[in-house]
């Protein structure tokens, strides 16, 4: 926990580091290039997660002084369900983790032809190394570090391209001609894959799995001395997140504005969209250094993810595991050496993750779904304890199966049944060098060409599989809550009191009003002279 002695700066940028990585600077830009403006309506969302997180989740973790958010779950519910909230995490993390490590190593091998095989192994095991000499404190002023490369090679890419593209308004009208200029779509229809309500909803879900009660989050909120400053340090990711993300995704009109004539994934320059940026930055950044910059900043957006990601690992495994079921009494130095021990076998696993990633399909549309499909479970277990008191064990747990459930029959039907949704438009008619021959079948007198990928499937595909993937973590959440209220009110037991400290200060609020509710909370209990030894957390 840093000795709880952290300031506001490093940790509202280790926050900041830890989930703005190489997925965010390779995949934005592309959904941006293929599919028009439509996704950077997502930053509205942002301003909804913070001041949800901060003042309804941030508050009930701090007051309980917790270093593994799961134990909020045994104290609130039962010690199975802290179990189970430690595994689901660990899965999740891996697996994000292993795209976050293989996206700069694909940048990589675009843009100096290094295998991904020995960038994997060489960026993995340094930051394995840092990470477990080093603790929170290193990981947490490495990533202050980080998340300035980071957005100074963004800012480079941006001025550079403005330059060589001819300024910023050649760039508006090449990305308005090319319909990449959108206005905000209110269709409801959930099954488009971005609309206004897909990317405000869906994406405050997505991201509130994330801020709201993801351990390296919240990890790094308790490193600070009083709740005040870590609320302060959460503000401070709302304005650097907008920006972060508003130059990534700019980043795709003044790619666009460059490639439209010549799309590089038609005319087979590259083999995936994740791979355009490097290659725009190879043909527009030709000073010596500067392209070295722009992969340096992919590499600090990756290794500050992992380093935050394996040392969140490390820590609940500590917490949940080693000295639940090992070692109880384990003092601080060999807690210390066990942290470093784990650091470095999940270093190892997210390594091995890493090399399997390219099988996965986008990077940025691959890591959310998997936030949406683990994350939005998590979130709904959380929330239902919050803000639910009469919420108990069996409706809690009953409700999380069922949401995991749901959301992985959700989740991975999509990714059988793979839906390709249709890119905009795209021109090989300016590619001096290319050979056209493989493209006779189109009309010679039409520029305009479709991307390639926009496949006519053989056999339609069910209609919940055709989903935004964005809707994942918001179905999940719901999904666990609902279900877990009924089973709740279903098993409910009259005497059943919750202690105040674990509900969400607003929610204790509300509940302050309805003195006559069949809930109690303990303060209730003990002016009714109920025995302290008869109220538990752990009643069904």
């Amino acid at each position: 926990m840093g000795d709880k002695k952290m300031g506001i700066f490093p940790v509202g940028a280790s926050l900041i580091a830890s989930f703005v990585s190489a997925i965010s600077i390779l995949g934005t830009g592309p959904e941006i290039y293929l599919y028009g403006t439509q996704y950077w309506n997502i930053v509205i969302s942002y301003g909804f997660v913070i001041l949800v997180a901060n003042y309804f989740y941030l508050p009930v973790f701090y007051n309980l002084k917790l270093t593994s958010t799961y134990e909020y779950l045994e104290k609130r519910f039962h010690r199975n369900l802290r179990l189970a909230g430690s595994f689901t995490f660990t899965i999740q993390m891996v697996f994000y983790l292993g795209i976050v490590l293989y996206a700069p190593c694909l940048a990589l091998n675009q843009v100096t032809g290094i295998s991904i095989t020995a960038s994997i192994l060489t960026a993995g095991l340094v930051c394995t190394f840092y990470t477990s000499i080093g603790g929170i404190k290193a990981v947490m002023w490495t990533d202050a570090f980080q998340i300035i490369v980071m957005v100074l090679g963004l800012i480079i890419v941006v001025i550079r391209g403005v330059y060589v593209v001819g300024g910023v308004k050649t760039i508006w009208e090449r990305s308005y001609e090319g319909a990449r200029l959108q206005k905000i779509d209110f269709n409801f229809d959930p099954f488009e894959r971005y609309t206004f309500w897909t990317l405000t909803i869906g994406g405050f879900f997505t991201w509130l799995a994330i801020y709201g009660v993801n351990q390296a989050k919240v990890q790094r909120c308790l490193s600070c001395p009083t709740l005040r400053k870590s609320q302060w340090a959460m503000w401070t990711n709302f304005p650097c997140l907008v920006i972060i993300i508003s130059l990534c995704c700019y980043s795709g009109l003044v790619m666009y504005a460059h490639f439209y004539n010549c799309d590089p994934i038609l005319s087979h320059q590259v083999k995936s969209a994740d791979q355009m940026l490097p290659l725009f930055v190879l043909e527009v950044i030709n000073y010596p250094g500067l392209p070295g910059i722009f992969i340096s900043a992919l590499f600090c957006g990756g290794m500050s993810t992992m380093s935050s990601g394996v040392n969140a690992l490390a820590a609940v495994s500590l917490e949940d595991g080693i000295k639940m079921f090992i070692y109880p009494n384990i003092n601080e130095t060999k807690g210390a050496i066990a942290s470093k021990i784990l650091v470095a076998i999940y270093g190892l696993m997210v390594i091995g993750v890493a090399f399997i990633s390219s099988y996965l399909g986008g990077v940025l549309q691959t890591a959310l779904s998997i936030f949406g499909m683990i994350g939005g479970p998590l979130l709904g277990l959380f929330t239902l304890g919050m803000f639910f008191p009469c919420a108990n064990s069996w409706g809690s747990f009953l409700g999380w199966i069922f949401g995991m459930v749901f959301s992985f029959w959700i989740g991975i039907g999509a990714t059988i049944n793979k839906q390709t949704f249709p890119k905009l438009k795209l021109r090989i008619d300016g590619c001096s060098n290319y050979n056209r021959s493989s493209f006779n079948s189109f009309n010679s007198t039409n520029s305009f060409v479709t991307s390639h990928y926009n496949t006519i499937f053989s056999k339609p595909i069910p209609k919940v599989y055709q989903l935004s993937y964005l809707y994942f973590s918001t179905l999940a959440t719901l999904s666990v809550v609902i279900i877990g209220l009924i089973i709740s009110l279903l098993t409910r037991n009259k005497n059943h009191y919750v202690d105040p400290i674990l509900i969400s200060p607003p929610i204790r609020i509300l509940m302050s009003w309805f003195s006559k509710s069949r809930t109690y909370f303990l303060e209730d209990a003990k002016s009714q002279n109920i025995k302290l030894d008869k109220i538990t957390t752990k009643n069904s």
